[in-house]
C-alpha cells in the first residue's frame, strides 16, 4: 500500500522533510497501524481562524487544527499549523 506524507508551505523553514517522513512512519509501524495520506499544511493566521470557525465553530486563534479521515484500519488525515502562533510560541 502507497502511503502520502507531504507538507505545504513550510519553503520558508529548515526543515527536512524526508527525516520527517521516516520519523513519522517510524511511529506508524511501532503502533501497527496503516498510514494511507498525511499532509501538513502551514497556514497563515487568517486561514486559522477560518478552519477554527467553520469547522470547529470556536471564535478564536488556535494552533493546530487535525482532521482525521480514517477508515477502518486504514489511517490518514490532515493538520493544519498556524504560521503565526508557531512564531508567536517560539517566543515564549
Amino acid at each position: 500500500m502507497k502511503t502520502e506524507i507531504d507538507f505545504f508551505g513550510f519553503d520558508d523553514f529548515s526543515l527536512s522533510i524526508s527525516e520527517v517522513r521516516k520519523y513519522l512512519l517510524t511511529l506508524f509501524n511501532q503502533e501497527n497501524a496503516s498510514l494511507t495520506k498525511l499532509y501538513y499544511y502551514l497556514v497563515d493566521r487568517d486561514k486559522m481562524y477560518n478552519l477554527n470557525t467553520n469547522y470547529l465553530s470556536h471564535n478564536t486563534d488556535t494552533d493546530v487544527i487535525t482532521f482525521e479521515y480514517n477508515e477502518q484500519d486504514k489511517k490518514s488525515g490532515e493538520c493544519y499549523i498556524s504560521s503565526y502562533a508557531l512564531l508567536s510560541n517560539s517566543k515564549e
